[in-house]
């Protein structure tokens, strides 16, 4: 079989199961909960307008660029990582950023202060736990 198709195959087959966790999800929104919408547009990652399409739910697509500015932003950054890398490492620096990020969404962290103040926290929290 051509490699390309192989390629072609695997990209169609993650799309699609993105699109079914993308289905299940969008009925747990809660419009006025800021963090299920992260979580949909999270996972779902690149087929959210086919979810939303094939569902009718345009209505959450204007959330799409707020989550990407969000992503997007300064907050996490390189000295944020380095901090974090210092005590956390692989999947668990990953969910930390994750956190980081669902908590920028949510507006929760809206300042560096507010950031580093959370970042303490978890790592304080990090050290009495050790």
């Amino acid at each position: 079989m051509d490699k390309n198709v192989l390629v072609l195959s695997n990209k169609l087959k993650n799309r699609i199961r993105k699109f079914l966790i993308g289905e299940k999800l969008l009925n747990l929104i809660d419009k006025n909960k800021r963090e299920t919408i992260f979580d949909f547009f999270n996972k779902v990652e690149d087929a959210y307008l086919d979810v939303l399409i094939v569902n009718k739910r345009l209505d959450i697509l204007s959330e799409h660029k707020y989550f990407r500015n969000s992503i997007k932003s300064k907050l996490v950054n390189e000295e944020t990582i380095k901090v974090l890398e210092n005590k956390y490492k692989g999947e668990e620096l990953g969910k930390i950023i994750e956190k980081l990020r669902k908590k920028i969404y949510t507006r929760e962290i809206s300042t560096k202060k507010q950031m580093f103040n959370y970042v303490n926290n978890i790592l304080h929290n990090i050290h009495y736990r050790s």
